[in-house]
């Protein structure tokens, strides 16, 4: 099964692309919790793997937020680029 990186739905609503921050993160995690584990998923093929690298994806995400520059990628690219790096160190 391939997953596609390409396709950024963009930032969901109440979440500024440009600068995230620590208060849009409860929505940016609702938002791209699935997307993520699919992708997960699709790479380690175990549900507990995809579901702990998933968390250390959102805890790197969380711990990078100022290191996020939109014209780098979307949000969700950014977040991909994020589980790819975990899924690699684990």
């Amino acid at each position: 099964m391939r997953v596609s990186l390409a396709q950024d739905l963009g930032p969901p609503v109440g979440i500024d692309a440009e600068r995230l921050d620590p208060s849009s993160f409860g929505s940016l995690y609702e938002s791209y919790r699935l997307p993520v584990y699919r992708y997960l998923r699709a790479r380690t093929r175990s549900d507990e793997d995809a579901l702990d690298l998933a968390a250390s994806t959102f805890e790197r995400a969380f711990v990078s937020l100022s290191s996020f520059r939109s014209r780098d990628g979307g949000v969700q690219a950014w977040l991909m680029r994020i589980a790819r790096n975990a899924a690699i160190d684990a």
